[in-house]
C-alpha cells in the first residue's frame, strides 16, 4: 500500500474496523481488503479491536451479528499468531484472549443499542435526529440495512479519497458516488465527525471531482454535455436526475468545500 500519514491511515482503519463489524460477509469483505492492499491482520489492528470491543461492552453485550465477526476475525488473528515466533507470537495472543475475554464476559448483559446509538452520532439536526429514530423503531431491519451501508460507505470514501490512488484510479472508484445521495451524507458525516478531513488537499479535492461530474451529468440531462467530462448518464440514472434531496445534498456540500477552498 503506498504511504499515507499516520494520522490518515488510522482514522482508515478506524473506518474499516467499523465496517467489518456490521459486514453480512466476512470472507468477502476481507477477500476484497486485501485485493485493495488493507493489512487487516496488523497488529496495530488487533490492538484497535481490542480498544473497540472493550468499550461497547464495558456495560453492554454486542448485538449478535457483530460478535459473529468479532470473534470471526479474532480466530484469523489466532492463526496469524500461530506463525509468529517470541515476543510477537505472544503478544498477539494475549491481546487474542483479551478481546474473546471481553465477549464471554459480556453476554447476558443489556445489548448495546448499537443503532440508536449510530443514529444519534450521525444526525445532529432535532429533527432529522427524531425522524431517523422514528424510522427506526418501526423499520428496524430496512433502518439497519441503510445505517449498515453509511458505515461502510465511510470507509471506502475514505480508502479512495486518499493518495492509495492515482486520479485516474480515483474515477474508476468514484463512479460509484456519482449521482449518490448516500454518498454526499457520509461526506457530511465525516466532516463533521473527522475535521482534521478539512484541512486534506486530495480529500477535498475529490469531493469537488464528484460534485463537478454530478453537475456535468445535469448538463447532459439537460441537452447540454460538457467536452470535458470524464463520465455519462446510465439508463436508469434519470431517476437520480429527478431526485430533488439529491440536488439538495449536492448544494450543502458544495457550498461547504468553497467555503473550505476558499479559507485554504
Amino acid at each position: 500500500m503506498p504511504a499515507i500519514s499516520e494520522t490518515y491511515s488510522t482514522l482508515l482503519y478506524l473506518k474499516f474496523l467499523q465496517a467489518l463489524l456490521v459486514c453480512d460477509d466476512l470472507n468477502s469483505f476481507l477477500e476484497e481488503a486485501d485485493e485493495l492492499g488493507i493489512d487487516y491482520k496488523s497488529f496495530p489492528l488487533l490492538e484497535m479491536s481490542r480498544e473497540i470491543v472493550g468499550a461497547y461492552t464495558t456495560e453492554h453485550s454486542l448485538p449478535h451479528t457483530i460478535e459473529k465477526n468479532v470473534v470471526n476475525f479474532i480466530s484469523i488473528h489466532r492463526s496469524v499468531a500461530q506463525e509468529k515466533i517470541g515476543e510477537e507470537k505472544s503478544k498477539r495472543i494475549e491481546l487474542c484472549n483479551q478481546v474473546i475475554t471481553s465477549v464471554n464476559q459480556s453476554r447476558g448483559k443489556k445489548e448495546y443499542p448499537f443503532y440508536p446509538a449510530l443514529i444519534n452520532h450521525l444526525y445532529h439536526g432535532i429533527i432529522s435526529n427524531i425522524w431517523n429514530h422514528y424510522l427506526h423503531a418501526n423499520n428496524p431491519e430496512a433502518m439497519t440495512t441503510l445505517l449498515d451501508s453509511y458505515i461502510s460507505l465511510e470507509y471506502y470514501v475514505l480508502y479512495s479519497h486518499a493518495e492509495l490512488l492515482s486520479d485516474q484510479e480515483f474515477m474508476a472508484f468514484g463512479c460509484n458516488f456519482l449521482l449518490n445521495g448516500a454518498y454526499l451524507e457520509s461526506i457530511e458525516f465525516l466532516l463533521d465527525e473527522i475535521p482534521e478531513l478539512e484541512n486534506d488537499p486530495v480529500f477535498i479535492r475529490r469531493i469537488r471531482k464528484i460534485l463537478t461530474e454530478n453537475e456535468n451529468l445535469l448538463s447532459e440531462a439537460q441537452g447540454k454535455t460538457v467536452a470535458e467530462s470524464e463520465s455519462y448518464l446510465e439508463e436508469d440514472d434519470q431517476q437520480y436526475i429527478k431526485d430533488k434531496y439529491l440536488w439538495k445534498l449536492q448544494r450543502k456540500v458544495k457550498k461547504r468545500i468553497n467555503r473550505l477552498q476558499k479559507d485554504s
